[in-house]
């Protein structure tokens, strides 16, 4: 039955990279040269989630520090990254 082998984005499984410092950066690197379905247009493959420290200093980019929010505009240049949000442990 096809609709058993029907692979589309709702039967993948979605994964989130937590990102709180510039060189985790270095990972997205090596795929933005890769290209989506459509050859002249990359394709964001990672989906990442920047991880701030409101606080409590267990993990996180500190929130009130300008460089984090350069992190996040430096995460959104790279074609191979869309930026989806924030995370923070509260507690």
């Amino acid at each position: 039955n096809d609709n058993n082998n029907n692979n589309n984005d709702n039967d993948r499984i979605r994964m989130h990279y937590l990102l709180d410092h510039p060189d985790h950066l270095e990972m997205f690197r090596p795929a933005h040269n890769e290209r989506g379905p459509n050859k002249n247009q990359r394709q964001r493959q990672f989906r990442v989630v920047l991880k701030l420290d409101t606080g409590y200093h267990r993990a996180g980019a500190p929130w009130d520090d300008p460089e984090s929010v350069e992190l996040a505009w430096q995460a959104e240049t790279l074609p191979a990254v869309e930026l989806v949000g924030v995370y923070s442990h509260c507690g």
